[in-house]
């Protein structure tokens, strides 16, 4: 977003989001991280790239609202070996 005023501009980053939405995401996140072994795995591998807490929990709620938005779409029931299948690796691959 630019702004001028005479002889002076400046320049904003604007941010366009649901507040709510995106608090209720962030609590969503912790629940997930504690019941869903899947959730979990993808929360590590978040933290293991170098994400702080609040960058892999809204990754990982970000993940889980898409999920959603697909369910209700399609009218398809969760299945957590569909939604995370692309992210399952190999025991072997897992060691090296």
């Amino acid at each position: 977003m630019t702004r001028a005023s005479g002889t002076r501009s400046s320049t904003r980053l604007r941010i366009v989001r649901n507040k709510r939405l995106n608090h209720a995401a962030y609590l969503w996140a912790l629940p997930l991280i504690l019941h869903s072994p899947d959730a979990r795995a993808y929360y590590d591998r978040r933290r293991a790239i170098g994400d702080t807490y609040t960058a892999a929990a809204r990754n990982l709620s970000n993940r889980y609202i898409g999920m959603l938005h697909h369910c209700l779409c399609s009218r398809e029931l969760y299945d957590a070996s569909v939604a995370f299948a692309h992210c399952a690796e190999p025991a072997d691959a897992m060691v090296s």
